[in-house]
């Protein structure tokens, strides 16, 4: 079955209910796995990999190299509606720093990685397509896109919503994965939760009444679990229409995709246990940066005269 081919992918230990930072990464059946892979594409409708400017671009620069380089398919690209960046711009605007930085950490990858990069705007049907056929095996009469499995890898559920329905007509095949990076609903509806407290416990739109936190309502923000009603509980109707609309899409992609690829052991244990999402599909895939090693420092203190 499909979802077999991709690598799974364990932390140890894993708790249900709280976060841990301590994790130990193995793949299992490499080999197996390098025979079935032929090629990795990475798509996101507006950006590029660039690790110095969140989180986020840490996460998805290693997950690149990690299938580029430890899993040794065949081929590893990423594909982005966003325009490719250049280093010859000279503004010094953040905006154009981070463009540039994107640029010199997308030539490295290249360089050390062998991994491509495809200009593909998600509302272009047919450069999707042509871009597609040049990334994945292409579709034919004789089934030879069975013979190797392919993987799309949508960075985020917006990304999913733009390009998934092009793969699935185009590539019915191809493993469909989505790295959810975060709950962003879990995140979106505790955001809406703190400024409610912040502005007096009103629902949203919110004035600019101010208040302390409490202990209580830290507990509420962080027992909070989402859900397409606003009516299920008191802290539902302080959670925004937009957050409730973001938690619709992002399980409508999570129920779309064939594998997910979740950073938090609590946002797992949500969807296998809340959500019922199947748990075949869950990989619990957190950070795959190499850990800092525990540096020493020592201070020294000029002598007075």
């Amino acid at each position: 079955m499909r979802r077999n081919v991709i690598p799974k992918i364990t932390t140890h230990p894993i708790g249900k209910r709280r976060h841990n930072t301590t994790t130990t990464i193995t793949i299992q059946k490499e080999q197996e796995i390098k025979k079935k892979i032929d090629s990795i594409l990475f798509l996101s409708p507006t950006l590029w990999p660039e690790p110095n400017s969140s989180a986020a671009g840490v996460r998805t620069t290693q997950l690149l190299c990690h299938f580029a380089n430890t899993v040794g398919v065949s081929h590893v690209s990423y594909g982005s509606g966003a325009n490719l960046p250049s280093s010859s711009s000279s503004s010094r605007s953040s905006n154009n720093a981070t463009k540039e930085a994107a640029h010199h950490t997308m030539q490295h990858l290249t360089s050390q990685y062998n991994i491509s990069f495809l200009h593909i705007p998600p509302n272009n049907a047919a450069l999707i397509q042509s871009s597609l056929a040049s990334s994945l095996l292409p579709n034919d009469d004789n089934d030879n896109e069975a013979k190797k499995k392919n993987i799309v890898i949508f960075d985020r559920f917006f990304a999913e919503e733009a390009y998934s329905f092009h793969i699935r007509k185009h590539h019915p095949s191809t493993l469909r994965v989505l790295d959810m990076q975060d709950m962003h609903s879990l995140r979106a509806a505790r955001s809406d939760l703190v400024q409610s407290f912040r502005h007096g416990q009103q629902p949203p739109p919110f004035t600019h009444t101010k208040t302390k936190m409490t202990q209580a309502f830290m507990k509420e923000i962080m027992t909070y679990i989402p859900s397409s009603s606003s009516s299920s509980s008191f802290s539902s109707s302080k959670v925004s229409l937009k957050s409730q609309d973001i938690f619709l899409r992002e399980m409508a992609s999570i129920h779309r995709s064939d594998v997910i690829l979740v950073c938090s052991p609590y946002e797992k244990y949500l969807l296998q246990y809340v959500y019922n999402v199947p748990s075949f599909k869950l990989v619990l895939a957190p950070f795959f940066t190499t850990p800092v090693p525990h540096m020493h420092t020592t201070s020294t203190s000029s002598s007075s005269s």
